[in-house]
């Protein structure tokens, strides 16, 4: 079961999550509350006061991070030693000097230390987000023959030549999520529990996965999102498009998978501004 808490800033809907896994903690259910890593803490000392000790110790706090390694402790494994930032770095040089008579557009960028780490960083973002070659391919394929396709047919070059050869040298390359999710699939080690995943403005790639994976067991996945709708009324410009997208995609999710979603609850009254003229503000601001 997929259910959704909404609300715009300052309208309670962390207040809302605590309540809601504090009674599902109360009735002896087991609760995990994931929040970004920034908030783990606040979110631990949170539930201390809000619950009673015996409720308390239903729950269990994670970040994604956090979550890995509860995964990890459970089922065995760990995430691989990934390469030092100057491995990274060598292995762009390698893969720039590999493709000297290939390039044109990136031809002089082995022989700056600057362009070297730009390229870098942005093949570690396209894996963060879980861009892979053939996405770029696909996406190339649909360009006109320009300037930027050729740009692009250069990155592709860059990134498969990169791959290798760090695959070669370090082993496949996964991130922490993608190990633990190859661990969590087939083992329902959260089967029956009441997942609340509060404060997120929105998930990468690998993050989407692991929920996704969630869904599929849990009793129950409870996301608060800053909308205070799931459809976006704004045509992809308002305040809320991040979050309504965010919702979308973990719609399709749940479709996918044959989980059921309710009908959201939507909170209206403002708990954080108490002046009148903020709480317009708020109101009408981007809308």
């Amino acid at each position: 079961m997929v259910r959704w808490i909404l609300g715009t800033a300052g309208t309670g809907k962390t207040s809302r999550v605590l309540e809601e896994a504090g009674k599902a903690a109360l009735a002896g259910q087991k609760v995990l509350l994931l929040v970004p890593e920034q908030y783990s803490l606040e979110m631990e000392k949170a539930v201390r006061r809000a619950l009673d000790v015996s409720s308390a110790l239903r729950v269990e706090v994670y970040s994604f991070t956090r979550l890995c390694d509860r995964i990890f402790r459970e089922l065995g494994g760990t995430a691989r030693q990934a390469p030092e930032e100057a491995a990274h770095y060598l292995m762009m040089h390698l893969a720039l000097e590999q493709l000297k008579g290939s390039l044109r557009r990136y031809q002089k960028s082995s022989r700056s230390g600057a362009a070297i780490a730009a390229l870098t960083r942005q093949m570690e973002e396209f894996r963060t987000v879980g861009i892979a070659p053939q996405a770029l391919r696909d996406a190339k394929s649909r360009l006109a023959k320009d300037a930027f396709a050729e740009k692009i047919e250069e990155l592709l070059l860059i990134y498969e030549t990169y791959d290798n050869l760090l695959a070669t040298s370090f082993g496949e390359q996964k991130n922490q999520l993608d190990y633990a999710l190859e661990q969590l699939k087939g083992h329902p080690i959260f089967e029956g529990y009441a997942v609340f995943v509060d404060s997120f403005k929105g998930f990468m790639a690998g993050e989407f996965a692991l929920l996704e994976e969630l869904m599929k067991t849990a009793s129950s996945v409870t996301f608060s999102l800053c909308t205070d709708s799931l459809f976006d009324r704004s045509e992809g410009y308002g305040l809320f498009t991040p979050s309504c997208r965010t919702a979308a995609r973990l719609m399709e999710l749940a479709r996918k998978n044959g989980v059921p979603v309710e009908t959201p609850v939507i909170l209206r009254e403002p708990m954080r501004f108490h002046t009148l003229a903020l709480t317009r503000l708020e109101e009408n601001l981007f809308r």
